[in-house]
């Protein structure tokens, strides 16, 4: 992992240009973590730029390191835990998709991070009790087992619908307010098979 302090972070990218804003932003969201706080996303808002309108910048390769080993830090249920594993997945499918390049060291550090944050995740995973957590943390987890496409129709559907790559058509999952044939007041879907 590059150094907090380490001078290179000056000369990588994220969505506003040098991510050199994005080592004190790590320390914050590090000292949330250690003092069970919840997190300023205003005041760390330099990290989420590394993965900025579903781009993706060789700081992303940098900056994830860095979530996994705090994530370490703290108990699976912890809240800032399950958010920064969430927007790992989401970061690492960008990334994925994107074929960013950057620096064989900074991709190799990246990738060695990987199998420890599965491990993370399938930690937290057994620690939550469903929705909102549980499809996100499920797309997080096909990410890092490599099926980042499947990854993000998981994160499509935490947040209610998703495209047909194929047709382009809206696909809505069938027990929510966005199904037309939804019964308002039982939450049953007439399409729904009967019990």
């Amino acid at each position: 992992m590059i150094p907090l302090d380490d001078p290179m972070w000056e000369s990588l990218q994220y969505g506003f240009g040098s991510a050199s804003k994005i080592p004190p932003a790590l320390r914050l969201i590090e000292k949330a973590i250690m003092e069970n706080q919840p997190l300023d996303y205003e005041q760390t808002g330099d990290v989420w730029e590394i993965c900025h309108d579903w781009s993706t910048y060789n700081s992303t390769y940098a900056t994830l390191p860095h979530l996994t080993a705090i994530c370490n830090k703290t108990t699976p249920e912890n809240e800032n835990r399950i958010f920064l594993l969430k927007f790992f997945g989401w970061a690492t499918a960008c990334l994925r998709l994107n074929k960013t390049p950057a620096a064989p060291e900074l991709i190799n550090t990246f990738e060695a991070t990987i199998p420890f944050t599965r491990k993370l995740i399938l930690q937290s995973l057994a620690a939550v009790e469903g929705p909102p957590h549980l499809r996100p943390l499920l797309g997080a987890l096909a990410v890092c087992h490599g099926d980042a496409e499947l990854g993000l129709v998981l994160y499509e559907l935490y947040e209610g619908t998703f495209y047909c790559e194929k047709c382009k058509a809206l696909i809505q999952p069938m027990n929510t307010s966005f199904n037309p044939f939804r019964d308002i007041e039982s939450g049953a879907s007439s399409n729904d098979a009967p019990n």
